[in-house]
């Protein structure tokens, strides 16, 4: 499919005539098979360049650009841009907003979007709270509580939730989430974040209940360099270790590792994420200054990710 697709991008520039809108399409294409692949930084670029073009083709107040600008949004939110998304979501609801008003249903996604950003930023942590309950506001009123967009908003809030440390709070958002229909893909990510949520309660025996399935069916469907896959492996890496099989779960958080490192998503929030459960593992194996380096590795990441001021940040420092 992609190279089809490469073909079809060589052909139309150099086609004759402005071949514009027929590029952004193939970009965009092109863009969703890198996604797939797990090339995340090409799909931004492709992404980008479809931006480009279509300002160029419409100017940039066109409110058709609400799409383009979404989909680059979560481009940077695969990358842990943060920033970056956050712009580039606000851009999507202004336009959005300019023609259809606020409360129209594609809003909900754009807000989630910009929630899921602000919530990997120090200083809109708060922000980020109030954009989910508008996007649930709107999904009530325009979509219904039991939209299969509800899996997302739970997702948002429990993702958000851990970040701060409030663990029971991301374990009811994910129960409420596996009960909203919806496709297998998103219950098998959720049912995961669900076991990662109990793991961090200390409940290693419920979170390998919850982790093992999940991630048997999100291997068949992400590419082995998945950062969320591979953050998820780490944990249930810890979970085998706790649970008495202590080299096998100590290798799997270190392959996982070495996975990301392979696919250059070693400065990641999932990165520091398995750092982090490494750090824990050894300091419970008694190796406290290898634990130690790897604790602080794990916040310089959180740092540089996320701000000094982040709740993840702090908790990091803390210990």
């Amino acid at each position: 499919a992609r190279a089809d697709a490469q073909g079809a991008l060589a052909e139309l520039q150099a086609a004759p005539g402005d071949q514009r809108e027929l590029l952004a399409k193939v970009r965009t294409n092109l863009a969703n098979i890198a996604v797939g692949r797990g090339e995340l930084h090409e799909a931004q670029r492709q992404l980008q360049a479809v931006l480009r073009e279509r300002e160029a083709l419409l100017g940039k107040d066109s409110p058709e650009l609400a799409v383009d600008w979404n989909n680059l949004g979560n481009a940077d939110l695969k990358l842990d841009r943060y920033p970056e998304a956050d712009a580039a979501f606000r851009r999507a609801i202004a336009l959005l907003t300019a023609q259809s008003g606020p409360e129209h249903p594609r809003m909900v996604w754009l807000l989630l979007g910009l929630a899921s950003a602000e919530g990997g930023e120090a200083t809109r942590v708060a922000d980020a709270h109030r954009d989910l309950d508008e996007a649930e506001r709107i999904m009530r009123k325009a979509l219904g509580e039991h939209h299969p967009i509800a899996i997302n908003l739970h997702s948002v809030r429990a993702t958000l939730a851990m970040r701060e440390g409030d663990f029971p709070a991301a374990t009811m958002q994910l129960r409420q989430a596996m009960a909203v229909p919806g496709s297998d893909e998103l219950h098998a990510i959720t049912r995961a974040q669900l076991g990662l949520s109990l793991l961090m309660q200390g409940d290693a025996r419920a979170a390998q209940a919850e982790l093992d399935p999940a991630l048997l069916a999100m291997r068949i469907r992400q590419v082995a360099g998945d950062p969320l896959l591979n953050r998820l492996e780490s944990a249930e890496g810890l979970v085998s270790f706790r649970l008495g099989e202590r080299r096998a779960g100590e290798d799997a958080i270190r392959a996982a590792m070495k996975r990301l490192e392979a696919a250059g998503f070693e400065r990641t929030d999932d990165y520091a994420e398995a750092a982090s459960d490494l750090a824990a593992l050894l300091g419970e194996s008694g190796r406290g200054d290898e634990a130690s380096q790897w604790r602080l590795r794990a916040q310089a990441l959180f740092a540089a990710i996320y701000g000094a001021g982040h709740p993840r940040t702090l908790r990091a420092a803390a210990g």
